[in-house]
């Protein structure tokens, strides 16, 4: 099942008072509003010494991200032409990111520090932060922190930012704003791999075609938008056996299961299945009950006749067809992609391993995705 939706939480990491605030917001998108929790999210950027370590790995979370959280901390002071003392800056660093989630038309809501009494002590807004920040509702807007007063002050404004935003935070959930429970991306359905099932006689007595389809769902787990014009590819398959060492063949298209146009549309929260596998049998079972025992029978020399289900209308199935048969044992890996217009790619691999002649020898696994 699909995950969560994710929440990036951008505050300054300057002193220890940032970094407990936003571990305390952290615990209550996760424990208390249910967004995604795990090693990973709600997502708060640490500092580290190596900025080729740090950006690559914001910049991916940015872009997973379905919420953002920006809390805009003091900084530095901001000097007039004179020299005298006209505000203070916010944090640079966080100012990027919400510039990059704007560019990402990523639900945000933002937050930042405001001294009511000093108007020296305000943040400076100019440029793009003007556009965006000058009209903040005044319940969104919290008392800077002065790490020169006492530890007892400092920990009563910490309580009231942290409060500041959950309050708001849950508000929105309340409102429906905000949904924890849908995600910007497409998904394999790891529940059922299952096979459409072979065709009976109408006395059940007598199979009909003893051939199975293999089906994959893949899941768009947007609350409201199309995946539009997707495509499935199969890019790489391995060798699990001896040495592991990939298989050379041609990228082709998979076919989506019921059509055969190149491309399909999936509708928000539902699924659209491909066809992975074709797999027939030259044995003819008796009945159904021969058929899921599936002895073996002396004189019969059953097989399984398995190969990838591409799609015919665009691939010529003539030379291609013996590099994406499967013969028995077997243990491979399989590499696809599922491209959309509107959504980030979709990659994953699946595990096929095939120990016999019989239908239930057949396992599919999910080794990886994303």
């Amino acid at each position: 099942m699909a995950g969560k939706a994710r929440v990036f939480i951008s505050c300054g990491q300057k002193d220890g008072p940032e970094c407990d605030i936003a571990d305390r917001i952290k615990k209550v998108l996760a424990n208390d509003l249910k967004f995604e929790s795990d090693d990973d999210w709600p997502y708060v950027a640490k500092l580290d010494p190596s900025l080729k370590i740090l950006l690559p790995e914001i910049f991916k979370r940015l872009k997973e991200s379905e919420y953002f959280i920006f809390l805009d901390f003091n900084r530095e002071q901001v000097l007039d032409e004179k020299g005298e003392i006209k505000g203070v800056r916010g944090s640079l660093f966080t100012h990027q990111e919400l510039a990059i989630t704007t560019y990402l038309d990523i639900s945000r809501i933002c937050f930042r520090a405001e001294n009511l009494i000093e108007e020296k002590n305000s943040l400076k807004r100019e440029g793009m932060c003007s556009q965006l920040l000058d009209n903040i509702p005044a319940d969104q807007i919290f008392p800077p922190i002065d790490v020169s007063c006492t530890k007892e002050k400092r920990e009563e404004i910490i309580v009231r930012v942290v409060d500041i935003v959950t309050s708001k935070v849950k508000q929105l959930v309340k409102n429906k704003q905000w949904n924890p429970n849908w995600r910007n991306e497409l998904y394999i359905n790891r529940d059922d791999f299952l096979s459409s099932s072979p065709i009976w006689d109408d006395d059940g007595n007598r199979c009909l075609v003893a051939t199975r389809y293999y089906h994959i769902k893949i899941r768009n787990c947007h609350r409201d938008k199309i995946a539009r014009n997707c495509v499935i590819f199969l890019g790489k398959v391995e060798d699990l056996q001896g040495e592991g060492k990939p298989i050379n063949l041609d990228i082709a298209e998979m076919k989506w299961t019921g059509i055969r146009t190149r491309d399909a549309f999936i509708s928000p929260g539902s699924d659209r299945e491909f066809d992975l596998l074709r797999v027939a049998t030259n044995w003819t079972p008796r009945s159904e009950e021969e058929f899921r025992q599936r002895p073996e029978i002396p004189g019969a020399m059953p097989f399984l006749n398995v190969r990838c289900n591409f799609n015919r209308e665009l691939v010529d199935s003539g030379p291609v067809r013996g590099k994406y048969q499967i013969v028995s044992p077997c243990h491979k890996r399989l590499h696809f992609t599922v491209f959309s217009d509107n959504f980030y790619p979709l990659k994953f691999t699946l595990d096929l391993k095939i120990e016999g002649n019989k239908f239930q020898d057949i396992n599919i696994t999910l080794a990886k995705q994303g």
